[in-house]
C-alpha cells in the first residue's frame, strides 16, 4: 500500500496550527522541506528551528538543500538544477512506495499559488509509474 502525499503552507499560520493540521497523520510523517531558502521565514519556520521541533514531536525533517526550491517567483516550479531535482522527487516516491506519509512543506498557504503543487504532480507521476497507483495527494 502506498503512503499520503500531503502538502501544507505555513504563511498566515502558527506554528500550533501547523502542527494541529499534521496531528492525524503524525506517526511515520517525514516533512520534506520545499523551500530554496528561508532567510525571509518567522524564526519558528527557519530550517534549523524547524528541524529541532519536528524531532521533539517524533516527526521526521528534511531539507534537500533547496533541490526543490523554485527559482522563479510564480507557482509553477522551476528548480535550479533539474537533475537533483528530479533524485529528491525519486527519494519522496519511494518513501510513499514504503508506506509513509510524506508532507510538503513550503511557504505558500494555499497550494495553488504554490510550486509544491507542481512537485507534488511529479512525486504522484514517479510513483505511478513505480506501482501503478496514484498515491492521493491532500492540500492542507
Amino acid at each position: 500500500m502506498i503512503g499520503s502525499l500531503l502538502s501544507i503552507g505555513y504563511r498566515g499560520r502558527t506554528w500550533e496550527e501547523v502542527v494541529d493540521l499534521l496531528a492525524p497523520c503524525r506517526e511515520g510523517l517525514t516533512v520534506v522541506d520545499c523551500r530554496r531558502s528561508c532567510n525571509r521565514s518567522p524564526a519558528m519556520f527557519r530550517f534549523e528551528n524547524l528541524a529541532f521541533a519536528f524531532g521533539v514531536l517524533g516527526i521526521g525533517y528534511e531539507w534537500p538543500q533547496g533541490d526543490l526550491g523554485n527559482a522563479g517567483r510564480r507557482p509553477g516550479w522551476l528548480p535550479r538544477d533539474w537533475e537533483r531535482a528530479m533524485i529528491r522527487v525519486n527519494e519522496t516516491a519511494a518513501a510513499l512506495c514504503e508506506g509513509r506519509t510524506v508532507a510538503l512543506l513550503c511557504a505558500e498557504q494555499d497550494a495553488k499559488d504554490c510550486h509544491r503543487m507542481s512537485i507534488a504532480a511529479c512525486v504522484s507521476d514517479e510513483v505511478e509509474c513505480r506501482t501503478g497507483e496514484r498515491p492521493q495527494i491532500v492540500h492542507l
